[in-house]
């Protein structure tokens, strides 16, 4: 309920949280909502969630009111008092209904908001860094507001939510956003191919987030899509270190598949965890030194999750700068959570059509070239080792002679699927024909990383539980074996051809020994079967 007083009443009143304190003769129009009627707010609320909230008349005799509210009561008087309107005020509603946190964060948003627009000045405390205790008033008006600091569990790590129709909106108007998305997503759509390439499309994104966000670098991280472990673009020193050797032109702009630094690892896992608030380093120097990706910057980290669970990711903006991302960068990062998330989304799907083979669900032999080029030049640029295996089912025209073509279909889905299980997520797996199975082992790896990848593919596809229907219509279980050649780059060969070639040589060698083996250049075919 509200609750009103004459403006000659003495003495002080109490409800629940809220505290309302009178000087006798003096004026206070104004109505007061009581904590327990807050909308979203539990009556148990505790203490760290309130805030104070004095107003205070312009008297030279410092006569004035004073009275303590909730960090939702504030969002209220703010509006009730002209500082939000339009679209800043139409939010307020929503964020009432929200857990007291949110409320929290939002309500030193909007006061930062009000500020950098002229409309309050800062008495104490300041802008940076984000929900640090405050102090603002309008000296026209004659009102201070005094907030407290956030309670940080950490020092230089805030939480502030993602929702983002939750916070004040960015100032970027609707024609800046389309044109800006626009042009960015024109790049990454100029071929259907281009378009189902998810690595070609997350770098697009990176690039979106840079510009968006003004920042020199972003990295991706990701978990079910056909990507590298991280993906940086920017300067290697601020992704990898302050240790890190810089590359000619890394420092302007460089697209990095890269494996990130264990610091960036353990962010990106506790980004991970909580799906609807971002992570806000706001000062790296805060942070205790073992856990600073850099010396010096910031970082906001965004989860990132598809509408059905199929993947999972977090973008980082990182910016060589403390305490960049303000309320208006933060609303931006917002507004760029629901792009990025639907374009990786549509990119995955387009991928399915353009770029799988139909029956197995590995990639097809066009994607798998591609790959191939795109592998062989990062690794030539970073002096890394990768490998080529060709992977082929022994004995296959046996199913379809004896059971028929559905029974041959079942054994390549069924080693497709063991295969996969069996690969790293970096690694890539195509058909790339009959029932010749393709793969790329992601660089670095080294020679006896590879033979034993090859020796795990061989013992997933001997071990695999195989079903397939006979000439009768009955399921029947089968034994599958397959012979894995392989190379190793540069060692073996340094353009694809001669990869190739003599990937298939060792093929041959591995079936020429009996089958059921894994043979690399300068090595004997190996088995565990004998």
């Amino acid at each position: 309920m509200l609750l009103q007083r004459e403006r000659s009443e003495a003495s002080c009143l109490r409800i629940d949280m809220l505290s309302l304190e009178f000087r006798r003769g003096w004026p206070f129009k104004g109505v007061i909502l009581p904590a327990r009627a807050v909308p979203g707010l539990p009556a148990n609320t505790k203490r760290q969630h309130e805030l104070q909230l004095w107003a205070l008349a312009a008297r030279t005799d410092g006569m004035g009111d004073r009275y303590e509210t909730t960090y939702a009561g504030l969002l209220q008087r703010l509006t009730a008092e002209g500082y939000l309107t339009g679209e800043a005020g139409a939010r307020v509603p929503r964020i009432l209904e929200c857990d007291p946190q949110a409320i929290a964060h939002a309500a030193h948003e909007f006061v930062r908001w009000i500020i950098r627009r002229g409309r309050l000045n800062v008495v104490q405390g300041g802008l940076e860094p984000a929900g640090g205790a405050l102090v603002a008033a309008d000296g026209s008006r004659g009102l201070r507001f005094v907030l407290p600091a956030l309670s940080l569990k950490e020092p230089g790590l805030l939480r502030p939510t993602l929702d983002p129709s939750l916070g004040p909106p960015p100032e970027l108007s609707a024609p800046e956003t389309w044109r800006l998305f626009n042009r960015i997503s024109c790049e990454m759509l100029t071929s259907v191919r281009r378009a189902a390439d998810v690595r070609a499309v997350t770098n697009g994104l990176l690039d979106l987030s840079r510009e968006l966000l003004a920042v020199p670098a972003a990295l991706f991280s990701a978990r079910n899509l056909p990507i590298p472990g991280g993906i940086a673009r920017g300067p290697q020193a601020l992704i990898l270190g302050s240790g890190a050797e810089v590359t000619a032109g890394a420092a302007a702009s460089a697209d990095h598949s890269t494996t990130l630094p264990p610091v960036w690892n353990e962010w990106i896992r506790r980004a991970a965890e909580s799906p609807d608030s971002s992570l806000l380093l706001h000062d790296f120097a805060r942070l205790p030194a073992e856990r600073r990706p850099a010396g010096e910057g910031s970082a906001v980290l965004l989860p990132l999750a598809a509408q059905d669970p199929t993947w999972t990711g977090v973008l980082a903006a990182v910016s060589d700068r403390r305490e960049w991302f303000d309320e208006e960068r933060l609303a931006r990062a917002r507004l760029l959570l629901a792009h990025v998330r639907r374009t990786v989304t549509y990119a995955m799907q387009l991928q399915s059509v353009v770029s799988l083979d139909f029956l197995t669900g590995a990639y097809n032999r066009g994607f798998f070239e591609d790959q191939v080029l795109r592998t062989l030049a990062g690794a030539t640029r970073r002096h890394q080792s990768f490998a080529l295996l060709i992977i082929d089912i022994d004995d296959f025209k046996v199913f379809n002679t004896r059971l028929g073509y559905d029974a041959g279909d079942a054994v390549l889905r069924s080693i497709a699927q063991a295969l996969r299980r069996t690969l790293r997520s970096t690694d890539v797996l195509a058909r790339y024909g009959g029932e010749e199975f393709a793969a790329i082992l992601a660089p670095p790896v080294s020679a006896s990383e590879a033979r034993q990848i090859g020796e795990r593919l061989r013992e997933a596809a001997a071990n695999a539980a195989v079903a397939v229907p006979n000439l009768a219509g009955e399921r029947q279980g089968v034994t599958v074996t397959v012979s894995v050649g392989g190379a190793l780059f540069p060692g073996d060969g340094r353009v694809r051809d001669e990869l190739w070639s003599q990937a298939n040589q060792m093929l041959l060698a591995a079936k020429n020994a009996g089958k059921n083996r894994v043979c690399f250049p300068s090595s004997t075919p190996s088995s565990d079967a004998s």
